[in-house]
Order: C-alpha cells, then structure tokens, then sequence
C-alpha cells in the first residue's frame, strides 16, 4: 500500500532520487538529506504505515530491526556504536507520516538514554 503524496512512498517507488545503502524485500534504507551526525540514514518500509502505532506487521518491525543492524555492520559502525531512533507522532518529533527509523553513528552521540 502507498499513500499519493507521501514523501517517502515517492523515494520506495524510485519518483525522488535518494542514497540507496541497503535494500531488503520490505525496506530500503537511504540517505536522510538532513543529517544529524556522520552516518544518519532512514530505514523505511516499502509499505506505508503513518506510525508506529499503525504498523500491527511484527514481522515487518523485525525485519526493520534487522535491517538496521545489517546496515549497521555493513557500514563499520557497529562496534563503535549507533542509535536507533522512531519518532511517533507530532509530540514525539515525527514530521514524515510514514513509519522510518532513523540509524546515526560514525560519532559519539550526546544524550545518553539509560
């Protein structure tokens, strides 16, 4: 499913050009066009989803993950250290209305979480 004028329906389809780095059946990972740190690339699900709390497809997230972490150690950054991040909704920084998570590394990140 795909939603006519979403931003990132457009990039999955191939209409916007983007930096393709990894591609699975489900998901295509790019460049964000506005990094916050070295690495900052968007893993996006082929199918829209406007949240994460729209999205009832486990297998789906699972495979979001995973991508994440393949891309991760692809990239060389795993052992150094990322971040993961899904926003959800406007009061949690979301500005894109389909599901994407967010991978930065390639530097230490200010802001510890626990």
């Amino acid at each position: 499913m795909t939603m006519t004028g979403c931003v990132f329906c457009r990039i999955v389809a191939k209409e916007i050009p983007s930096t393709v780095v990894n591609e699975t059946e489900q998901t295509i990972v790019v460049k964000d066009i506005n990094p916050q740190a070295p690495t900052h690339l968007l893993v996006i699900p082929r199918a829209h989803y406007s949240t994460l709390l729209d999205c009832g497809d486990d297998a789906l997230l699972a495979e979001m993950m995973a991508t994440a972490r393949d891309t991760a150690q692809k990239l060389g950054i795993g052992k150094s250290g990322f971040r993961l991040v899904v926003n959800t909704n406007e009061g949690g920084g979301q500005t894109v209305f389909h599901l994407h998570m967010h991978l930065l590394g390639g530097r230490a990140l200010a802001g510890r979480m626990g």
